[in-house]
């Protein structure tokens, strides 16, 4: 398919990678031109007509609107591209829905205006989302980029390992408290401000990088436990080093990255028990879980790290699996075969 795909530049972007593993994947497999923010030849008084003629296509096959083309601050304008009017466009036009606890309605109403065709999301709750538009949407999963986390063959050096955001610190009403209670589990603590290891974990290796919501409490956690950002290298080589990494759902319940980025590390992911797994992982043959109220995680954690091969057959159990169904390689499989249906129905 020749693709014109509206997305902000995302190659220096470094708070996810999953934005940037959709456009290489589909780059893999299609023509793709790029086109938003960050790109030289990008003007916001542009016309969809003026962003095709830019591109090498004639007739573009598919217009995408992608992860970063609306804002999720809600400060500023969630269209910044109002020149860019796609509603009047013949070309089959589909959208990727990125964080639907973010402006959800104002999201779901720039689907009606455009005139949106088809909607991917990594929200399962699609139902919802056909019902406010009248668009089709289709569950699309995240994934993991199976290139850049991987079985390195380093040694498991860490007992356990978290790392990410404590609750999000812009939304914190949709997203429980979990990762905070964990983190005084294992820690003493004040606040969100991590202190040291409690009595009873202090001869397991842990690596936390909780990061606080807040950015005083976060540039003191900083301070206190010289933590810096990890560069991409050395979060997927850590995570290939951990024999069990926390999970807990991201806002609004999605499944977030972490998940499949650590069976494909081969490393035993250990969450919260939840409905919101659904069909994608089988618990106790993928993935391991442990009570909401926390009443059963230090039975579940001694037992996993101390049952060296039931351990690792989960963990191999994941891996294969991860690498079957849930990859982006896999991903873009499915978005092509729902273009298809789409254009062919």
């Amino acid at each position: 398919m020749k693709i014109i795909y509206l997305s902000k530049n995302m190659e220096n972007y470094g708070a996810a990678f999953y934005q940037k593993d959709v456009i290489d994947e589909l780059k893999k497999r299609h023509e793709v031109f790029l086109y938003g923010p960050g790109y030289s030849y990008y003007n916001r008084n542009d016309s969809i007509d003026d962003v095709i003629s830019k591109s090498s296509f004639d007739n573009p096959d598919l217009v995408c609107v992608g992860h970063s083309w609306l804002s999720d601050d809600p400060n500023v304008k969630l269209n910044c591209h109002p020149e860019i009017s796609l509603r009047n466009l013949s070309v089959p036009k589909a959208m990727i829905l990125n964080k639907e606890y973010s402006r959800l309605d104002e999201k779901l109403n720039y689907v009606k205006s455009e005139g949106m065709n088809l909607v991917f999301t990594h929200h399962h709750d699609v139902e919802k989302y056909e019902k406010a538009t009248g668009v089709e949407f289709v569950f699309w999963p995240f994934a993991v980029n199976h290139e850049r986390f991987k079985d390195y063959g380093l040694e498991k050096e860490y007992d356990l390992i978290f790392t990410g955001l404590l609750r999000n610190p812009t939304w914190p009403n949709t997203q429980n408290d979990i990762r905070i209670k964990v983190q005084k589990k294992l820690f003493y603590s004040l606040g969100e401000l991590k202190l040291v290891k409690r009595y009873r974990y202090r001869k397991y290796k842990i690596v936390w990088r909780g990061q606080p919501a807040s950015r005083k409490v976060a540039k003191m956690n900083r301070f206190l436990h010289r933590e810096r950002r990890l560069a991409s290298s050395e979060y997927s080589r850590l995570l290939n080093k951990g024999k069990i990494c926390f999970n807990a759902l991201s806002p609004l319940g999605l499944v977030g990255t972490r998940y499949y980025e650590a069976m494909a590390s081969k490393c035993l992911v250990f969450c919260q028990g939840s409905t919101l797994y659904g069909d994608l992982f089988k618990e106790d043959k993928h993935f391991v879980t442990f009570s909401e109220d926390l009443s059963n995680f230090d039975e579940k954690f001694f037992y996993y790290l101390e049952n060296k091969n039931l351990r690792q057959s989960i963990v191999d159990n994941a891996y294969k699996y991860v690498l079957k169904c849930h990859t982006w390689e896999k991903r873009i499989l499915q978005f092509e075969h729902e273009i298809k249906l789409y254009v062919n129905a």
